[in-house]
């Protein structure tokens, strides 16, 4: 098995990568309970579970949009049906592509409708419309 560490070529604590082609993205993530996993710092986990959640098949990334050093999201609005994104975790690429995406009031929830024999990855950011925010669901294609 090939240490997540050496794909992420770092000496930090970063657990996965997040890369989104499209949007000239490539974000190190860092796991629940650890300093760096922070909406003010880096791309987010919102899953209590941390990363974990990955193998169950629905996990929460949120990060900032506008225009600060950590809005790493701000391009988020950018992505459309069938787009790819990847996430790098474990020595293994999990590959999805865009299936959806949403605005909607925020309500402190994020409402995703799914197959519960497929596995999801969401991406939120506050959308440009006042009061509401982007939700970016991706359905995993493979995992190599």
């Amino acid at each position: 098995e090939v240490n997540v560490k050496n794909i992420l070529n770092n000496s930090d604590d970063a657990i996965a990568e997040l890369i989104i082609s499209k949007i000239n993205l490539k974000q190190k993530v860092y796991n629940v309970g650890n300093a760096k996993n922070s909406i003010n710092k880096n791309v987010t986990i919102l899953n209590k579970n941390g990363i974990s959640d990955l193998n169950d098949g629905l996990l929460f990334l949120a990060a900032h949009s506008g225009n600060s050093k950590v809005s790493f999201f701000k391009n988020l609005h950018k992505l459309k049906v069938d787009d790819a994104i990847d996430l790098y975790y474990n020595g293994k690429n999990y590959h999805y592509y865009v299936v959806s995406t949403q605005e909607e009031q925020q309500s402190g929830f994020i409402h995703v409708t799914r197959d519960s024999q497929s596995k999801y990855l969401v991406l939120t950011t506050c959308s440009s419309k006042k009061g509401y925010q982007l939700t970016v669901v991706a359905l995993l294609e493979s995992v190599v």
